[in-house]
């Protein structure tokens, strides 16, 4: 299994996804669901592939859906890079 690598904007969205849900939801809603982003990214470990090819935003990106965020993610043959997690409403291709 490859190692999860989490670049810094896809941290600074993690943060930014959890100080949410925590200001809407409460802080045991935020960390459910920050551990529910973090079990996929344990499941994009396990199947690089499980994500599908989104080349045309940026060669070489694969997304992940997981419940109204979007995991953008490269493989390599050591690690997957976590490039960012975008809410689906956001106009992700600007972003990225």
């Amino acid at each position: 299994m490859r190692k999860i690598h989490t670049q810094a904007l896809a941290k600074q969205d993690l943060k930014n996804i959890w100080l949410y849900s925590f200001s809407n939801w409460g802080e045991v809603q935020a960390d459910r669901y920050f551990d529910e982003l973090n079990a996929a990214f344990a499941l994009i470990a396990e199947n690089p592939e499980l994500g599908f090819a989104c080349d045309y935003i940026r060669e070489g990106y694969r997304q992940f859906h997981i419940n109204r965020h979007l995991v953008f993610y490269r493989v390599t043959a050591t690690r997957i890079h976590i490039v960012r997690v975008l809410h689906d409403s956001m106009n992700y291709t600007a972003q990225l």
